[in-house]
């Protein structure tokens, strides 16, 4: 945990603190070594999310683009179930940073628990994974002459991180440490995936906006109006083929 509750304020982990857990309550203990990113424990082997994980300097970088009281929120289901959020914005989305590996069952039950959430990967964990990266962006193809925008055949998906979240049901940003992200977008076609181009600074921007805005909403909506396009050229072409469309 980043945060923890000391005299009743959220504070980082500091040598000689001690405070609770924002989310169950429970004993916190203030671990600042040398080889971990200083956070706090709970006392014990006891931890109040099964999801939770250690955390890396590059997870502290993106949740510090946000107020600290729009990180590790706590979210409850309607059967009480509860886990804590990365970030949770004003818009309503859920932000969950992955940069360890995580097995397919638990990705997909995040996806379905927070339902209206967005991961952000670090895709330089892997020393191969740009690599295959940059491949799987050779084979693709522009959405409409656009180069920021582009269409994946499916004969190329089996590669490193496409494989492991193309099948995702909410965006997926790959952090490459550089000033671009890419978006890989939610499985909707049968033939071909999305991914779109987006600057850094840009989509932090999009995320810190306020409810009304709508600012992220609105990057979502042009993409998703971008694949509609595609996807209804596609099948013109098809029924032109075919000799069905004049």
């Amino acid at each position: 945990m980043k945060y923890a509750s000391v005299d009743g304020e959220y504070t980082e982990a500091q040598r000689g603190l001690s405070g609770e857990c924002k989310s169950c309550g429970s004993p916190a203990i203030a671990k600042c070594g040398k080889k971990k990113v200083w956070h706090w424990a709970h006392k014990g082997k006891r931890m109040c999310d099964p999801w939770w994980e250690n955390e890396t300097d590059w997870h502290r970088a993106w949740k510090a683009h946000f107020p600290k009281e729009l990180q590790e929120v706590t979210q409850y289901a309607e059967n009480s179930e509860k886990h804590i959020a990365d970030v949770k914005l004003d818009q309503g989305y859920v932000l969950e940073f992955q940069h360890s590996d995580i097995k397919p069952e638990e990705k997909h039950a995040r996806e379905s628990f927070y339902k209206k959430m967005i991961w952000i990967v670090h895709g330089t964990r892997r020393k191969t994974d740009k690599e295959k990266f940059d491949i799987m962006m050779w084979h693709s193809k522009p959405v409409d002459v656009k180069e920021n925008e582009r269409s994946i055949p499916s004969y190329i998906k089996k590669r490193g991180l496409l494989y492991e979240w193309g099948d995702s049901s909410v965006p997926v940003f790959f952090d490459f440490d550089d000033d671009i992200l890419w978006c890989l977008w939610p499985k909707i076609c049968v033939d071909s995936t999305y991914i779109f181009k987006i600057e850094r600074n840009f989509l932090i921007t999009a995320l810190q906006a306020r409810q009304e805005d709508n600012s992220f909403e609105k990057i979502l909506k042009h993409w998703l109006s971008a694949i509609e396009i595609n996807e209804w050229r596609k099948k013109k072409q098809d029924l032109q083929k075919r000799c069905i469309f004049p």
